[in-house]
């Protein structure tokens, strides 16, 4: 009985030494940029839009006089995508959804009351994006696809014809 309880002893301590032996773990060198992620966003923003009359009858005065429109607001959205490493090269797709409260008007020239106000809305976008990585850095180039709901409205209190607007 001493026997077989020894050799029993013998070949599981052996065994378990060669399965052990077979064990291999290799961790990647670098940080590892493969992954899905989503993230929101939200701020404030502002700017300005130029209005330029085409024609001569909207602002009453000389023909290409330029008037801005200054517009602020919250923005906020939502991110998510992908991303695929293979050697330090990373590409990936992204896809945006948001809302931009940007809006502004102002009052052009008092008599006839010209008006023009400006109003951005939800934006979505759809971009792929290729990189190269050094560890924690990712240089890359992103290109893609937007859409945005944009408003602009003109209002005027004379008949002098239809003014065209151009927004740059």
């Amino acid at each position: 009985m001493k026997r077989l309880l020894l050799a029993s002893t013998f070949l599981i301590s052996a065994c378990g030494a060669a399965f052990a032996a077979d064990v291999i773990e290799t961790v990647p060198a670098g940080f590892v940029w493969s992954g899905g992620y989503v993230g929101i966003n939200a701020g404030y923003g502002w700017g300005r839009g130029d209005a330029v009359d085409q024609t001569d009858s909207f602002f009453d005065e000389e023909l290409g006089q330029t008037h801005d429109v200054d517009t602020d607001g919250f923005l906020g959205g939502v991110q998510a995508g992908y991303n695929w490493q293979s050697g330090a090269f990373v590409y990936g797709v992204e896809a945006d959804l948001g809302y931009l409260g940007l809006d502004g008007d102002r009052t052009i020239v008092e008599e006839p009351d010209n008006f023009g106000s400006a109003k951005l809305g939800v934006y979505g976008d759809l971009t792929a994006r290729l990189g190269y990585a050094t560890d924690r850095l990712v240089i890359y180039a992103k290109g893609g696809a937007w859409r945005c709901r944009m408003g602009l409205r003109r209002q005027m209190d004379h008949e002098a014809g239809i003014p065209v607007l151009r927004l740059r």
